[in-house]
């Protein structure tokens, strides 16, 4: 068997570890980081055990998904010729590592690992490397010994001072990953296959960094300032990596670009470096963490940190969103605001700009064309012409059943919900409906009255029940009866609130419900192809709802997301 089949022990390690390793070691994995990094994502403090005990518990109904997909990956491989199911003894060997295992307690314990992390994954240079406590050094060395002897071959050893790694590599590769346990912590990185001491010292962490995050103080500042908790946050410095971008030969990628065999341009410009040097000062950072990290779930928020005159700008174009407020009670909702209007003056400003000062450094020079094309795409007659119409659109669903014979009946499915549309003139959307579909020329929607019905329209391809209802900021339609008495009340919005780009929700019994029933009727199809329908039944059981939203605030844009599980 290859060697490069060793490749898939090391990676089931590195998917444990996601979720595993903490122990009373000498220096936290943040101490081995360098202060000046380019990219980190590490924890300052362990998860509660608590709530590592409650994620285990939720997680514990993968194991019998990850049984049948290799019992169903190991019989279609048992009925190949050899040459064709090289992997086949590995595979046994992974399915041997679940067996017995009641939950993911005793998988995570029989490799050495605990389910309360202390880790880090981060950049020396622009090298990657991952570091990550074990509560058991032997029993992880255990683990890789039980996947050789299953895949039938051995990793490379080596040794530095006194450490010894393994390494792999698939055939004819430049890089290897190499991997050792160090104290009570794993550490794995990508060298060169020729990669001197000097060099794996320093990627293992057997020299410290001169300054190091931990010390620095640099992710705590960046929590409190951002409201992340301790249990996740990073970074990209987008000035750091323009300077190690500007100089690809020194520092430890210098090693690396030699190895790929890349050769870098012999000099950046003054031009191009005055010039990267303005944008990153101007955009400095992209942050991301957890702002919430419990028992009931879990949020995150990413900030591309930008300049307020940037910012000021981008959010003239924003609208607020009718019905924002039921977003998280629907089955799913989405929703997109932004007026279209606000669009053209903003391109023309930002084009004016770039033309009095375009930029000189040759890499950057297709911005000044881009933007002087965007100054003039956004001048398109279509763009002036929806702004005074529509600036937001949302749409609820707040019912959705299959029929008995599922998506291949040829049924509709049964369904509620809501299409609402923001707009500073309601009634003119009603007056241009009315001139576009004969039906509506004698319907009328009076302002903050109550919900009318629609005519029925004969070339419809679905029978609905339709209602209709204007305020003087939204149109609003209600698909179905039960959804028409708060049709009113969806029409609202909170234009001193966020006002989110996008947004998205949706709940884990839709989604999940939806996409098992996609995956059973592929199976009807075709009774060989794997059963996935098991892991869309977790979303139903491990997700209560999900949301997500885009906006440009005063910090910069920003994303965030929120899983709520359901409660025990």
């Amino acid at each position: 068997m290859k060697l490069r089949i060793a490749v898939l022990p090391a990676t089931l390690a590195a998917l444990l570890l996601t979720a595993c390793g903490k122990d009373d070691g000498p220096l936290p994995p943040l101490a081995y980081v360098p202060a000046d990094t380019p990219y980190v994502m590490g924890a300052i403090e362990p998860i509660p055990q608590a709530v590592a005990d409650e994620w285990l518990r939720l997680s514990n109904t993968l194991l019998p998904m990850y049984r049948d997909l290799l019992d169903q990956a190991i019989t279609e491989l048992e009925g190949k010729a050899a040459e064709e199911a090289e992997g086949l003894a590995l595979l046994r060997g992974l399915r041997a590592e679940l067996e017995g295992k009641a939950d993911l307690a005793q998988l995570a314990d029989a490799w050495g690992l605990t389910l309360t992390p202390l880790s880090a994954f981060y950049g020396i240079d622009l090298v990657p490397v991952m570091r990550v406590e074990l509560a058991d050094a032997t029993r992880f060395a255990e683990g890789i010994a039980r996947m050789e002897t299953a895949a039938g071959a051995a990793l490379t050893r080596g040794t530095v001072d006194e450490l010894s790694y393994w390494s792999f590599q698939t055939d004819e590769a430049p890089l290897r990953l190499v991997f050792a346990t160090q104290g009570n912590q794993l550490v794995a990185t990508l060298a060169p296959t020729t990669a001197d001491d000097a060099l794996l010292r320093r990627l293992l962490g057997l020299e410290l960094p001169e300054d190091n995050l931990l010390d620095a103080g640099t992710l705590a500042d960046l929590n409190k300032r951002l409201g992340y908790v301790a249990y996740g946050s990073g970074y990209l410095d987008h000035a750091r990596l323009f300077e190690l971008f500007a100089k690809p030969m020194t520092g430890s990628q210098g090693a690396f670009l030699k190895a790929l065999k890349i050769t870098p341009p012999d000099a950046t410009s003054e031009a191009c470096m005055s010039e990267g040097r303005a944008l990153t000062a101007q955009w400095p950072r992209t942050a991301v963490g957890y702002t919430r990290f419990d028992a009931s779930g879990y949020s995150m928020r990413a900030l591309i940190e930008a300049p307020k005159p940037v910012m000021d700008d981008l959010r003239t174009v924003l609208a607020p969103t009718p019905g924002l407020a039921e977003a998280a009670s629907a089955l799913m909702s989405f929703s997109f605001a932004l007026k279209a209007d606000a669009l053209p003056p903003l391109a023309s400003k930002w084009a004016n700009a770039v033309r009095s000062a375009p930029w000189t450094c040759e890499a950057l020079q297709p911005l000044n064309e881009s933007f002087s094309e965007l100054g003039d795409a956004m001048q398109n007659p279509a763009v002036y012409a929806v702004g005074p119409s529509a600036n937001a659109f949302h749409v609820l669903l707040s019912k959705f059943e299959l029929p008995p014979g599922g998506f291949s009946s040829g049924e509709t499915p049964t369904f509620e919900g809501k299409l609402l549309i923001g707009s500073p003139n309601p009634q003119g959307l009603v007056a241009m409906a009315r001139n576009f579909v004969p039906q509506l020329a004698e319907f009328r929607l009076e302002t903050d009255a109550e919900p009318v019905a629609l005519p029925t329209l004969p070339d419809s391809p679905v029978e609905l029940q339709l209602f209709g209802a204007a305020s003087s900021q939204a149109l609003g339609i209600a698909i179905g009866e039960a959804q028409r008495d708060s049709l009113r009340a969806s029409l609202a919005v909170d234009a001193a609130g966020p006002q989110p780009l996008f947004q998205f929700s949706y709940q884990g019994k839709f989604y999940g419900g939806v996409m098992r029933s996609v995956m059973e009727e592929a199976a009807k199809a075709d009774p060989n192809a794997p059963d996935m329908s098991a892991m869309f039944k977790l979303y139903e059981d491990l997700i209560e709802r999900a949301d997500g939203q885009m906006l440009f605030t005063a910090d910069g844009i920003e994303f965030t997301a929120e899983y709520v599980v359901p409660k025990r």
